[in-house]
């Protein structure tokens, strides 16, 4: 799916089988950079993927990052925060 398609036809909260948004799925990439993660994160966040959607296993995609990523964590949370009106 790129962000094309996912920002044109509105179907950004899209799942896999496995219940996993595309924002799950590039939290889980472990092939990539931090930096290419985080960026990717940011581009999906401003198409308004929403990072309070839990898989089948009832993982939030923030689940799923490395750690010590701290940047693509704090980000996450923040704007998970902020969609439950607590920030």
């Amino acid at each position: 799916m790129t962000l094309t398609k996912v920002n044109e036809n509105k179907d950004q909260n899209t799942k896999d089988s496995q219940g996993n948004t595309v924002l799950h799925v590039a939290a889980k990439e472990e092939r990539a950079k931090a930096e290419t993660r985080f960026r990717v994160i940011i581009a999906l966040l401003e198409v308004e993927v929403n990072p309070l959607i839990k898989n089948k296993a009832g993982k939030y995609a923030v689940q799923y990052l490395p750690r010590g990523d701290q940047r693509p964590v704090g980000l996450l949370h923040q704007k998970m925060a902020e969609q439950e009106g607590t920030a």
